[in-house]
């Protein structure tokens, strides 16, 4: 009688160590899936962020590209007023 009491004593315990194995294995997978997919957002956010970091580069640099566009229309059109004034003597005016 003490074998058999032994036995299911054994069995019950391995069923109950199969049962907690299970459980477990099953919030490790379900952990780990959550882990990649955070960090897949966590790259995808990265990208996203230096993303706009370049727009913002190429913004300033199409501001002050087009600030000095002007200053080059303002200054030749300066340049050719004062080369007229000092190559004829006085400004024709065209109608």
């Amino acid at each position: 009688p003490t074998a058999a009491v032994a036995m299911e004593f054994l069995a019950t315990f391995g069923l109950a160590g199969k049962e907690l194995f299970d459980y477990n294995r099953e919030n490790y997978s379900f952990d780990a899936e959550q882990r990649l997919q955070r960090e897949l957002m966590r790259l995808d956010m990265q990208v996203t962020r230096f993303e706009m970091f370049r727009d913002d580069i190429r913004d300033l640099v199409e501001l002050t590209v087009g600030k000095m566009e002007m200053y080059h229309l303002v200054g030749a059109l300066f340049l050719e007023k004062t080369v007229a004034l000092y190559c004829e003597g006085r400004i024709k005016e065209e109608v």
